[in-house]
C-alpha cells in the first residue's frame, strides 16, 4: 500500500508517516463500520461518507501539526478567515460564508506544513465539500465554530486541536443519512 521508505528522502518519509498515521488512526476507529470503496465517480451516500471520513482524518492530523508548530502567520490568516465567516453569516450571505468556510479548511491543511498531506487533501477537498453539503443541509453550521478551532490550534495541544476539528466537522460518520 505504501512505497518502500528507503527510497524516499527523509522529509518525504516524515510526511508520508504523518499521513499514514492519520489514515490508520481513523481506519482503526471505523474498520468495523464500513468497507472502503475505491471509485468516487458517483457520490452515493456511502461514498459521500467515505470522503467525509478521509477529510476528517486529514484535517485532524493537520490540526495536530499546526498546534505543535504554532505558525504565527498561518494562525493569523486562519483567525481572519474565521472572522470573515462570522461576518458573512451575520449579514446572511451564505455563498460567501461557504466559500470562506472552504478557504478556512484548505488553509488549515496548508498551515500544517506537510506538503504530502496538502497535496492529498487538495485532491479530495472539492468532492469532500460537496459530500458534506449533501450529507447535511446545514453543513456550514456547526456546534463548534471556526474561531473555536483557531483557539484550539492556539492552545498548542495537538489532541485538543484534533478533537475540536473532529467536533467541528462532525464526530460520527454518516451512513445513508443516519448516524450508525
Amino acid at each position: 500500500m505504501f512505497p518502500d521508505f528507503t527510497r524516499l528522502t527523509p522529509r518525504k518519509q516524515n510526511e508520508l508517516a504523518v499521513v499514514r498515521q492519520a489514515m490508520e488512526m481513523q481506519a482503526a476507529r471505523l474498520v468495523a463500520i464500513a468497507q472502503p470503496e475505491k471509485d468516487f465517480t458517483r457520490l452515493t451516500p456511502r461514498k459521500q461518507n467515505e470522503l467525509a471520513v478521509v477529510r476528517q482524518a486529514m484535517e485532524m492530523q493537520a490540526a495536530r501539526l499546526v498546534a505543535i508548530a504554532q505558525p504565527e502567520k498561518q494562525l493569523d490568516s486562519l483567525r481572519a478567515r474565521a472572522l470573515k465567516i462570522v461576518d458573512y453569516q451575520s449579514v446572511d450571505k451564505p455563498s460567501l460564508a461557504s466559500y470562506s468556510d472552504w478557504q478556512f479548511h484548505v488553509k488549515l491543511v496548508a498551515a500544517s506544513g506537510c506538503r504530502l498531506l496538502n497535496d492529498r487533501y487538495e485532491g479530495i477537498t472539492a468532492l469532500a465539500m460537496v459530500a458534506a453539503m449533501n450529507l447535511d443541509q446545514n453543513w456550514y453550521e456547526s456546534d463548534v465554530s471556526h474561531l473555536q478551532v483557531v483557539g484550539a490550534l492556539d492552545s498548542g495541544d495537538p489532541e485538543v486541536a484534533a478533537a475540536t476539528v473532529q467536533q467541528h466537522l462532525g464526530a460520527e460518520p454518516m451512513f445513508f443519512g443516519t448516524k450508525r
